[in-house]
């Protein structure tokens, strides 16, 4: 008698969790989607000291779904300009986080703009990290050019730094 119960009551939980993901999902706005996978990227791109290799190869598995295959990345400070697959940006981003002992990505400012199935944001960006003694912070502007892919989930397809006019002193 208890054992059913409980079997009904986790049964309708369930049934009112996944009605609330599914409801909260569709009024979610296209902004907010996309704010979501900036998120996610930076979670990605972050690495903390204590994680080994292989969890964080297991991590960048995550990287490589949240690209468009190529994506193009344009960084005008370090005269770069490359396109990848998102199996080479994944192990590009592994063989950085293997060489410094943390990372830390933080967007600023997001502008977003959504025209049907693209959408562009400008942010600013500041990457921090830390090896060994070492702490070195750069801080850039950059245009991100997403896209909607076949089952309408947005994807990274440009990454693009933007000259802006710096203080001298």
């Amino acid at each position: 008698m208890v054992g059913k119960w409980l079997f009904k009551a986790a049964l309708i939980l369930i049934i009112v969790f996944t009605g609330y993901k599914v409801i909260t999902g569709l009024n979610k706005s296209e902004e907010d989607k996309i704010r979501d996978k900036i998120n996610e990227l930076k979670e990605v791109m972050n690495k903390d000291e204590d994680i080994g290799k292989a969890k964080l190869i297991l991590k960048n598995q995550s990287f490589k779904k949240l690209l468009d295959n190529p994506v193009q990345v344009n960084i005008s400070s370090y005269n770069t300009s490359r396109t990848f697959s998102p199996r080479e940006a994944a192990a590009q981003l592994t063989k950085i986080q293997t060489q410094i002992n943390e990372i830390k990505i933080k967007f600023y400012d997001l502008e977003i703009s959504v025209d049907k199935d693209q959408a562009m944001v400008n942010t600013a960006v500041r990457a921090t990290a830390v090896n060994g003694s070492q702490k070195t912070a750069e801080s850039a502007a950059i245009q991100i050019k997403m896209i909607k892919d076949e089952n309408n989930e947005w994807l990274f397809k440009s990454f693009q730094e933007i000259d802006v006019l710096r203080k001298t002193e």
